[in-house]
């Protein structure tokens, strides 16, 4: 099954988008805000506060994972050939593809949680 020139596209698309996801959040801060919540404890309380551009973590973990993601779809006959993918190539992609869609949906989520306790908190 040879990679189609869209589905290169597509996971282009999937590597950039928490970077986009980030500078949209980044935007709807209002200029006051000088800390957002970074990390909630087990009960969801907020447990550290830290500057908005620290968020910046967030989005290149999910880029890193998303080019990893696309490296394997890239590569999965090849590794379907040496045993290292179980099932059908076809069926792995189609995984890895809906993996990376949630990376991002979980990226914009956590985003859009950490923006909305910060505005709360200004009252």
């Amino acid at each position: 099954m040879k990679t189609r020139p869209m589905e290169v596209v597509a996971w282009l698309l999937l590597i950039v988008a928490p970077l986009v996801v980030y500078a949209v959040g980044m935007r709807m801060i209002p200029e006051g805000v000088t800390e957002v919540p970074l990390h909630w404890n087990g009960a969801g309380q907020v447990d550290r506060w830290g500057a908005p551009s620290e968020m910046l973590f967030l989005p290149l973990v999910f880029m890193g994972a998303n080019v990893l993601l696309a490296l394997v779809y890239l590569f999965a006959e090849k590794l379907s050939q040496m045993g290292l993918l179980n099932g059908t190539v076809k069926g792995g992609r189609t995984l890895m593809l809906f993996i990376g869609v949630f990376d991002v949906v979980l990226c914009a989520g956590i985003m859009a949680f950490a923006i909305r306790q910060a505005l709360e908190a200004l009252g």
